[in-house]
């Protein structure tokens, strides 16, 4: 299906809101002792530490960055804009968020819920934001067939926010490392004093190179597609290295 520059718009300016609101009521309700939170309350800086200690939060901000950078472009040069790799890396990125949380909560793993604010803020970051993209990125095909190089490059992006977050929270939780907030490690289950350096480790790899992985097979999932459906309703195939898709190529 051809993409609208309206529709784009649009749906970016939802996901913006959706991701406005829950952090908004989540840190109004947490840091002001009301709508559910008042015997949770906690300090500004608290609530601010917390959330940068969540792989999940990471996601938000890749999709805040996807969602403004998409509207700008879209608006200011008056027609679609097709992210080859962004794409790909973000929905991928969301639907691991997604699977990883429900896991979660059937395990009882998850951060307690103390509130509605707090469950309308978890739905909206592990199932809101991720569902909406798979039903965009569907519904609006890429049709673009990767080599084998990009295949590999479409999980770098991935691959580097989750380097970036295991070294930043292994650093931040080092006890050597002073903090002035009491914010616990937030995946307790896996913490090195629980797990053990190695296994911690192991699993501070297994997540870099299981982000990227999966990435790279979304794109193989593509390939596979519009291998198999190719024709009128999938449009022309073709290779492209620019990172950005102009609609006439895409349509």
């Amino acid at each position: 299906m051809k993409r609208q520059k309206s529709i784009d718009i649009a749906f970016c300016s939802a996901i913006l809101f959706f991701i406005a609101s829950a952090f908004t009521l989540s840190y109004i309700s947490c840091t002001m002792g009301i709508m559910g939170e008042e015997n949770t309350q906690v300090s500004i800086e608290y609530k601010l530490f917390q959330d940068v200690t969540y792989l999940s939060d990471w996601y938000v901000v890749f999709a805040v960055v996807y969602s403004t950078v998409k509207i700008y472009l879209t608006a200011t040069r008056n027609k679609p804009v097709y992210f080859k790799y962004f794409d790909l890396s973000l929905c991928a990125f969301a639907l691991i968020t997604m699977i990883i949380a429900t896991i979660g909560v059937f395990m009882d793993i998850a951060p307690p819920f103390t509130s509605d604010v707090m469950w309308y803020r978890f739905s909206v970051i592990h199932y809101i934001t991720p569902i909406g993209f798979l039903i965009y990125l569907s519904y609006y095909q890429l049709n673009y067939i990767y080599s084998v190089k990009e295949i590999i490059l479409a999980g770098i992006p991935n691959a580097l926010i989750v380097l970036t977050y295991v070294i930043w929270i292994s650093f931040t939780f080092s006890d050597s490392v002073l903090r002035t907030t009491n914010v616990p490690f937030p995946y307790e289950a896996v913490a090195p004093q629980v797990v053990g350096v190695q296994i911690y480790v192991t699993l501070c790899i297994s997540a870099v190179f299981g982000y990227g992985i999966v990435t790279s097979l979304s794109a193989l999932v593509n390939n596979a597609i519009l291998t198999k459906f190719r024709g009128p309703i999938y449009g022309q195939l073709y290779f492209k290295r620019d990172i950005f898709i102009d609609e006439a190529l895409a349509d």
